[in-house]
């Protein structure tokens, strides 16, 4: 009898056990799991309500007044006296750091639209919609991925590298664009992907990559034309001298890749050279583009210039000016060239606001040529030139 009480005894103290042991690994097994499910909410947490969520606004107010309208058909007395009250360009968005390897950012653009039918732009073919009207626009939409330290892949509408470095230089896209994009050689914009690297110490960057080549106001471009870019820029002397870290040299190469014989094909070297500081900037860059258009059966050599400048003295007055020239087929008989100058005097007295008054100058040269019509060779006197009052918002 005693030998089947302790039998039983035996067996529940066992049974106990068990249901002990497997309920602390139960509790374990559940401690564990919960902490891999708290660890995948932090990661979206993480993701979703991101500290570095920027709100970004621009925009830009101009009023302008037109003393020639360089049309070429009228002169002198009879010039219409245009002027207008513009909202130049208007520039809302996001940008957010969402973790340490994902950026992303969502700008949309709103801006004037002249009409425009069917138009040529570096080999493709498109059609702009616009009657004199506001037209909105997605600016930026890009999603960018830290794939290693310093190298990066960006994807979606993205921008132009040389196009926004030249710009953040210039500081004055309020007033005037670059000499790239105000000549058609490159869109602010376009939908594409590239690799990026950026050189330790901050002594420079390389950008590869692809694009529609159309602009973002064409982003979706199906054409048989795309374009392949490199990007290089670099501070030579950031390590050596302090006074000249911010000297820097690089440029572009824009090529377009076809997959059909009828495309025309484009390639476009920009090599710029820049200086800035806090009250001195200078800047230079080359345009040189090599065209071969498939209905002339020619190839073009097509050449030109930017100069930017500004002084900024330490009551926010600056003076700036730009000079820019294109000749876009400099071998052929009927030699035309594009001119520009812009000059004038700025007064920032907050970061967010900025105000300048300008004079603005644009006029085209044609080259003797007795076989040039009569209505041509007067265009070439035409001068466009107004005076402009623009206004930079920034919040």
């Amino acid at each position: 009898m005693g030998r089947k009480i302790t039998g039983i005894y035996f067996s529940i103290i066992m049974v106990l056990f068990f249901y002990s042991s497997y309920g602390i690994t139960a509790e374990k097994n559940s401690d564990d799991s919960k902490e891999k499910e708290k660890e995948i909410l932090n990661r979206l947490q993480e993701l979703t309500k991101s500290e570095k969520l920027t709100i970004e606004g621009l925009g830009y107010i101009r009023y302008w007044y037109e003393i020639q309208d360089g049309n070429g058909e009228t002169e002198g007395e009879s010039e219409p006296r245009k002027n207008s009250f513009e909202l130049w360009r208007f520039y809302a968005g996001l940008k957010s750091a969402l973790s340490s390897w994902l950026r992303l950012r969502f700008t949309i653009d709103v801006g004037p639209e002249k009409e425009q039918t069917t138009s040529e732009n570096q080999g493709h073919t498109h059609k702009v919609q616009g009657e004199n009207s506001y037209q909105l626009f997605v600016k930026y939409a890009w999603i960018d991925f830290m794939i290693a330290q310093g190298l990066n892949i960006r994807a979606g509408i993205l921008e132009f590298p040389l196009h926004e470095f030249i710009d953040n230089l210039w500081g004055y896209r309020f007033v005037a664009k670059n000499a790239g994009e105000e000549n058609g050689l490159w869109s602010s914009a376009d939908l594409g992907a590239y690799l990026g690297f950026e050189i330790p110490e901050g002594i420079g960057s390389l950008k590869v990559g692809v694009a529609n080549g159309a602009g973002y106001k064409n982003a979706l471009d199906v054409d048989s034309a795309k374009e392949l870019w490199v990007y290089m820029m670099f501070a030579p002397l950031k390590s050596v001298t302090r006074f000249l870290e911010n000297f820097q040299v690089g440029g572009t190469a824009k090529i377009t890749l076809d997959f059909e014989d009828s495309v025309d094909r484009y390639v476009l070297l920009s090599p710029f050279v820049g200086f800035s500081n806090k009250w001195l900037m200078v800047g230079y860059h080359t345009l040189i583009r090599f065209s071969r258009l498939v209905k002339d059966e020619k190839d073009f050599l097509g050449i030109g210039h930017g100069v930017y400048f500004s002084i900024m003295s330490p009551w926010k007055i600056g003076i700036f000016g730009q000079f820019n020239n294109w000749k876009p087929n400099k071998d052929i008989a009927t030699e035309e060239t594009f001119y520009e100058v812009i000059t004038g005097m700025s007064y920032s007295p907050a970061s967010s606001f900025s105000i300048a008054l300008s004079c603005f100058l644009k006029w085209q040269d044609i080259k003797d040529d007795p076989s040039t019509p009569d209505v041509i060779e007067k265009a070439s006197d035409e001068k466009l030139v107004r005076i402009m009052l623009n206004s930079q918002i920034k919040f």
